[in-house]
């Protein structure tokens, strides 16, 4: 009884002091012809590019890459998912490739977030 009770409280002290993590998922718009999204710069967002999550302090909690082209009848996305990124309430920033990055909140990481340049 009292190795049960140690167990369980040494359960509970576990959950309380482990971070909660989410799966982010995201897209940029890009066009459903060329499957590239253009930047106001000139510059060519592409499948492959690198996806990097920062928390609000500036800290990296993800990398990944753009690594599927989505078509929908709302137009097309090259998509991103990656597990294990840090809960936070203060939000992100997400940076794709070396020269677009966008604030995003956690729940539109959550639920998919929609990434735009305004090219």
């Amino acid at each position: 009884m009292v190795l049960f009770a140690a167990v369980a409280i040494g359960a509970l002290l576990v959950g309380l002091l482990t971070t909660p993590t989410f799966t982010a998922k995201g897209g940029v718009v890009a066009d459903c012809a060329t499957e590239v999204a253009a930047l106001p710069d000139g510059g060519r967002i592409v499948r492959g590019a690198q996806v990097a999550i920062y928390d609000a302090a500036g800290g990296e909690v993800a990398v990944t890459s753009l690594d599927r082209f989505l078509r929908a009848d709302e137009g097309c996305q090259l998509t991103f998912e990656v597990d294990g990124v840090t809960f936070t309430d203060a939000g992100y920033v997400v940076r794709v490739g070396d020269r677009f990055s966008q604030p995003v909140s956690t729940s539109a990481l959550q639920e998919g977030a929609v990434l735009r340049s305004l090219a």
